[in-house]
Formats: C-alpha cells, sequence, structure tokens
C-alpha cells in the first residue's frame, strides 16, 4: 500500500508576538502486507466448531519518520 500526504503550511495573523509560521511537508510510506489463514471443522456431536489461526506481516519498504519541529 502507497500513502502520500501534503500537509500545507500556514502563517498565523492577529496578534503582534504570537503569531506562528508553520512550514508545509510531504510525507510518502510504501508498506507490503502479507498475511495467511488456518482453520479446521471439529465436529462436537451435532456442533461443528471451527477454530480460526491469523497471522500478518507489514514491512514499510519506504518509510521516513517525520520530524517533529
Amino acid at each position: 500500500r502507497y500513502s502520500a500526504i501534503k500537509d500545507k503550511g500556514y502563517k498565523e495573523t492577529g496578534t503582534t508576538n504570537q503569531n506562528l509560521t508553520v512550514k508545509g511537508k510531504n510525507y510518502n510510506s510504501f508498506a507490503g502486507l502479507l498475511g495467511a489463514k488456518v482453520s479446521s471443522n471439529i465436529n462436537v456431536g451435532e456442533v461443528v466448531l471451527t477454530p480460526e489461526l491469523y497471522a500478518m506481516v507489514d514491512y514499510a519498504f519506504k518509510n521516513k519518520v517525520p520530524a517533529i519541529d
């Protein structure tokens, strides 16, 4: 999966000394997912039980941790 985030910058106005200027930033992330499921039916009299086991791996191929300013 690929994610792209574009955060626009802005400048506050309205006060003399406390106005903030925030720069715009771009973030890109590319990650792959691989999963598996194992299940089986177990008969207990007239009842069928189906236990399931799930596993997943999520790997970030390109992932830059954003800096906090």
